[in-house]
């Protein structure tokens, strides 16, 4: 075919994923997001095994996004949503139900409200490797080791949504200070086989 017949056949298709595929894809996000937020509304306020918060007091929901300034108001603050300014603007650190072994801020687990949100604390962005951010890599590693000199063992809150490279490269530099370091970890990924995969690979 010409490239005119080939450009027309590669628009046709692209047009026919459009049609059906993508409201699917965004439909199931949006089915999340309702569940999502229905769950954590009841389980704040309603639930009897619940937080037990007074409608009106708190909002419905918790933010998914910080920023580190609190002096300002918060009409300046939204502002600073409205605006993009993107550096001032830290993701929140929480954790999944079913668990995860990946790294949250690269999934779509924000995007449906599955993230079970911590609101004093960020989420870190280690990248795949030392070379995506160096100087995070850097200090966590140090902050490591000087724990592991302290303490002859270690709990890993929340381990299975920490990402396993991440958790590998950590624990490898604690027992390089302390060989023989106790650590147990906290897991619910609902997975055997995923638990397993995280305790071998970690040597929890």
């Amino acid at each position: 075919p010409s490239a005119s017949e080939q450009k027309s056949q590669i628009e046709a298709a692209i047009s026919q994923f459009n049609e059906y595929k993508v409201p699917a894809v965004v439909q199931d996000i949006l089915s999340r997001v309702i569940k999502a937020v229905v769950g954590t509304v009841k389980y704040r306020f309603i639930d009897g095994h619940g937080a037990k918060l007074t409608f009106g007091n708190v909002p419905l929901v918790d933010r998914y996004f910080h920023i580190s300034d609190t002096t300002l108001e918060e009409e300046k603050r939204l502002d600073i949503y409205n605006k993009g300014d993107t550096q001032r603007i830290k993701t929140c650190n929480g954790w999944t139900t079913g668990g995860s072994i990946s790294d949250m801020s690269t999934t779509m687990a924000y995007t449906k409200r599955e993230v079970v949100i911590w609101g004093d604390s960020v989420k870190l962005r280690y990248g795949n490797s030392r070379e995506d951010s160096p100087w995070l890599w850097d200090y966590m590693g140090k902050y490591t080791r000087d724990m592991a000199q302290l303490f002859h063992g270690f709990r890993i809150d929340n381990c299975h949504n920490t990402p396993l490279h991440v958790g590998e490269e950590l624990l490898r530099a604690a027992r390089h200070v302390r060989p023989h370091l106790y650590v147990v970890a906290e897991l619910f990924t609902g997975s055997e086989e995923r638990d397993c995969e995280i305790i071998n690979k970690m040597k929890t």
